[in-house]
């Protein structure tokens, strides 16, 4: 008997849930009820980088259940990711490093590190160092890294499930809103093309490819209005022919 490959479905959700926890809870086991019952006999395989957020909460969802099964994929090494996660308590009680520790400790995840992209300056693979956060400012190599972690995910999975402002603009590197209009449009923007020039876990698009993209759940939240969905209908469908969010 041939062997049934899992259902690959990646999360991407915004890190402040503007106290929706609960809501975000809720949306997320009403999807992943759904997949349940559309394919009972079919392992899933979730894929997330466990930030904080909609990441968390969905792999906490998904490990309770028993044909679930979570890999990690971080975006960088594990002891530069871990520097993202703050010491004080969050929503759940416990310091968020602290919950990313007892995440990647579970016998149910798999973790994997991706690739280091190419650094510019350098022409050589990016170090921990250069990964680092500086005293004071931002790092774009870093955020170059979030990227290629997104493209992956919106390329490998067979479904995306995505937490966010509908609206939100895809203007910020690495962002979920990035994430899903690459999902639906298919094809790299030039930001989006550079950081896969960079890698050697992308691939290029082909030439002539048509830019089909792939289909989106997407859970509103938080809401402009400050109200979560109706409970009976969590999230919405979005597909590539519904047309992705302008890019920037």
């Amino acid at each position: 008997m041939t062997r049934q490959a899992p259902m690959r479905i990646g999360i991407t959700g915004k890190r402040d849930l503007g106290g929706q926890d609960a809501a975000v809870r809720h949306a997320l086991a009403f999807a992943f009820d759904t997949l349940d019952a559309d394919r009972p006999d079919t392992i899933k395989l979730l894929l997330t980088g466990l930030a904080e957020g909609a990441d968390t909460i969905a792999a906490e969802l998904a490990l309770d259940r028993r044909r679930w099964r979570v890999a990690a994929i971080l975006p960088f090494a594990r002891d530069v990711y871990i520097e993202d996660f703050a010491g004080k308590p969050a929503a759940s009680g416990a310091a968020p490093r602290q919950r990313l520790e007892g995440l990647l400790a579970h016998p149910k995840v798999e973790i994997r590190e991706l690739m280091p992209l190419t650094n510019p300056i350098t022409g050589r693979p990016a170090t921990a160092a250069e990964l680092r956060w500086p005293e004071t400012g931002s790092n774009p190599l870093r955020d170059r890294h979030y990227e290629q972690q997104g493209l992956w995910l919106a390329a490998i999975a067979d479904l995306l499930i995505a937490v966010k402002p509908e609206h939100e603009p895809p203007d910020r590197l690495g962002g979920t809103a990035r994430i899903v209009a690459y999902r639906l449009g298919g094809k790299p923007d030039i930001a989006a093309r550079e950081v896969i020039a960079a890698s050697v876990e992308l691939r290029p698009p082909r030439p002539l490819a048509n830019g089909r993209g792939g289909a989106v759940w997407l859970i509103d939240l938080p809401r402009d209005d400050g109200h979560p969905p109706e409970r009976d209908r969590p999230f919405k469908v979005l597909s590539p022919d519904s047309g992705a969010p302008r890019r920037a």
